[in-house]
């Protein structure tokens, strides 16, 4: 417990902590950006007779941008922590007509519009567990993006490979394996016989509602992939009010019983500088004696109940810190968790 006191003081943070130093410098068309995260957490290990604490760095992420020449852009972005030296983005982005554009490189799939925010922008100090399952992931391939008025639509191919296995994992649990970080710079994992994946997701984005529709489908899945995924998503906002709400359908190559999930993710801010949010997510998984042959694991119902807040005292500093509740099986483990971030 030593460790993690120290670990409080140095970050200001009264039970758990990640911080978030970002900054950015432009140079004439090159934009270069810095983002950094130290996280303590607080957890009761899995028979609640002791508590886990854990101090990590998971984030230092450099990126460099530039649109420097006419109709395109190019975009690195690194994540050079010290357990993780990996690449995160690598692309080019070209613009196709008035409102379209292609983007081509390693970047996230066109599965979910939920998952196409930014982690630093979450009012919550991380990703949901249900997201982490399904995705979307990183993949290398081509996603083409069309705007007509409040209509946008996003269509994509990919190697099917996922690069990164921080987010899609949820096939290679349920097969009971640990996908590799293929973008990795030390014990790079290798890329196997591409099987291309096709994904899309069309919206309307109106002035208070936001709705959209995604899938994605894997033409030869390895037993660590999706054979199928889609989502059904509403994001609403009025004034300071944000709702999202996502529902989640898949289905693992040895798991043709289907896996579904859904969360719903309120904020209001309630003034200028202080937010709150709260979120319900939900995994469940079709009885896997419905189908036979299946080689899928039985993880039971998972649900998670965090709740926190987010500060921002400037253009600099906010600070984000949640607590909540997962349900593995009816067994309940509680999380606390604080994010301070500032930009220099």
């Amino acid at each position: 417990m030593s460790h993690l006191l120290l670990a409080i003081v140095t970050l200001a943070a009264p039970i758990a902590g990640e911080t978030q130093a970002r900054t950015t410098r432009e140079f004439s068309g090159l934009e270069l950006s810095l983002a950094g995260q130290v996280r303590a957490e607080l957890a009761p290990s899995m028979d609640q007779e002791t508590w886990l604490e854990e101090v990590a760095v998971p984030r230092i992420r450099t990126k460099l941008r530039t649109d420097q020449w006419r109709h395109s852009s190019y975009a690195l972005q690194l994540n050079s922590s010290p357990d993780k030296l990996e690449w995160v983005d690598v692309y080019v982005d070209v613009d196709v007509g008035e409102s379209g554009s292609l983007r081509l490189g390693q970047h996230k799939i066109a599965l979910s519009a939920y998952r196409q925010q930014s982690n630093f922008d979450l009012t919550l100090t991380d990703w949901s567990p249900v997201t982490r399952f399904f995705g979307a992931e990183r993949q290398i391939g081509a996603t083409f993006q069309e705007r007509y008025g409040p209509w946008r639509a996003a269509l994509g191919l990919y190697s099917g490979e996922n690069a990164r296995a921080s987010h899609g994992v949820g096939a290679a649990e349920l097969a009971g394996t640990e996908l590799e970080n293929r973008s990795a710079f030390l014990d790079r994992g290798t890329y196997g016989t591409l099987h291309p994946e096709l994904a899309g997701r069309v919206e309307y984005a109106g002035d208070s509602v936001r709705v959209s529709a995604s899938s994605a489908w894997d033409s030869a899945p390895t037993p660590e992939d999706f054979r199928l995924r889609g989502t059904l998503e509403a994001h609403l906002t009025h004034g300071r009010h944000s709702l999202w709400a996502v529902g989640y359908a898949a289905r693992a190559s040895g798991d043709p019983a289907g896996v579904f999930g859904g969360l719903l993710e309120a904020s209001v801010q309630v003034t200028q500088t202080l937010g709150v949010g709260g979120r319900y997510g939900w995994l469940t998984q079709a009885p896997i004696g419905t189908s036979e042959g299946s080689q899928a694991t039985d993880f039971g119902a998972r649900h998670e109940f965090p709740g926190g807040l987010r500060y921002d005292g400037s253009k600099t500093v906010a600070l984000q810190g949640d607590i909540g509740v997962v349900l593995l099986d009816s067994v309940p483990i509680t999380q606390c968790r604080l994010h301070l971030s500032f930009v220099l």
